[in-house]
């Protein structure tokens, strides 16, 4: 019986696998899906940054029903399509044209951008094509994002740099680099030894911490002389923290039941100053703390003034299960009070024998 099953399957496995093979379809054949692509990957080799590329998909209505595509779908902003409003709904045997528009602005390296035709048969929802190549760019940066880091907030930050390189080999000065509107961000550039254009970029002023705000985004523009890219935006983040921190962030622990396990994380200030911990909460009842004065090399690792060393002891009567929860470290500083980590602890079932 199972052997009769087995054959009747064999011709539309292999009948799916051969029209796969086929150049153009993008669905297996013999699952009754009703359009047909003449190419399903475009390739437009290498351009410029800036420059733009279209082309055209043509598809057609294979199947004996009346196909209605219902809604097209690009999978990033830099790509746009158009279907004419004749060719959304196609009788059999008609042809269609998808028209793309890719636009390498921003854009660098290898490209495979796809678009999806959502047609309205619920069997294969997804027709997908793809229009894919590389972007060479007339200015390279050695970072694509400048990171200023976590800066504890009324502190300045430590400078990043990043380099500029001509990717045409066009020869270019910068002339001017100039930060975008808020006045956070100061920037200055030198020309190296080894010929190529260095900028810096830091805080104009010490980090501020909004209420609820903490990942902060801006950028600078680089101004040239370079006859394709007179300016270049180069985006910075930075991230304000709490003077007072757990640089942990979480503890994990996994123990048996019946077993003690234990736990440490670190409290530290990143400025000048001391600090005393006023309490940790909330904690399981089965949780105890212990709480010890950082020193030395402790201290320096952080590049901190004062912090302290907590350990966390989970008893064995601690039950089985997930347990997991937010907790504060209270401080007796009024702009520093919570300092948030996760504990997360996980207690299997004992291995051990009763009466060992």
């Amino acid at each position: 019986m199972r052997w009769k099953r087995f054959k009747k399957t064999i011709p539309v496995i292999l009948g799916a696998y051969f029209g796969f093979l086929k150049g153009g379809d993008f669905c297996l054949a013999g699952t009754g899906v009703p359009l047909q692509f003449d190419e399903k990957v475009f390739d437009f080799g290498e351009i410029w940054q800036d420059e733009k590329v279209e082309h055209e998909f043509v598809f057609r209505n294979v199947s004996e029903k009346t196909v209605e595509i219902v809604d097209v779908r690009a999978s990033c902003g830099c790509t746009a399509t158009m279907i004419s409003e004749e060719d959304m709904e196609l009788e059999p045997g008609e042809q269609g044209v998808l028209s793309v528009t890719f636009d390498s602005a921003g854009r660098y390296g290898k490209q495979n951008k796809t678009v999806r035709l959502i047609i309205d048969d619920r069997q294969q929802r997804n027709l997908v094509c793809a229009i894919q190549g590389l972007v060479k760019e007339y200015l390279v940066p050695s970072v694509r994002i400048v990171n200023l880091g976590d800066i504890p907030k009324g502190t300045r930050s430590t400078p990043r740099a990043f380099t500029l390189e001509s990717g045409d080999g066009n020869a270019f000065e910068v002339t001017e680099v100039t930060p975008s509107s808020g006045g956070e961000l100061k920037c200055s550039f030198h020309r190296t030894e080894q010929g190529v254009f260095e900028i810096t970029v830091g805080l104009a002023e010490v980090a501020r911490m909004e209420e609820g705000e903490l990942l902060k985004e801006g950028a600078v523009f680089v101004h040239t002389t370079h006859p394709h890219k007179p300016k270049l935006r180069m985006p910075i983040r930075w991230k304000v923290t709490k003077e007072i921190v757990c640089p942990q962030r979480r503890i994990v622990l996994v123990t048996e039941q019946g077993r003690v396990v234990k736990g440490t994380f670190d409290v530290v200030r990143v400025t000048e100053g001391t600090f005393e911990i006023a309490a940790i909460e909330p904690l399981h009842e089965f949780v105890s703390q212990k709480i010890e004065e950082l020193e030395g090399p402790a201290l320096q690792k952080y590049g901190a003034s004062s912090g302290y060393k907590v350990t966390l002891a989970v008893s064995p009567s601690a039950p089985v299960g997930n347990h997991m929860r937010e907790i504060f470290v209270k401080t007796d500083d009024p702009g520093n009070t919570d300092v948030k980590l996760i504990f997360a602890l996980r207690v299997h079932p004992s291995k051990r024998k009763k009466g060992s």
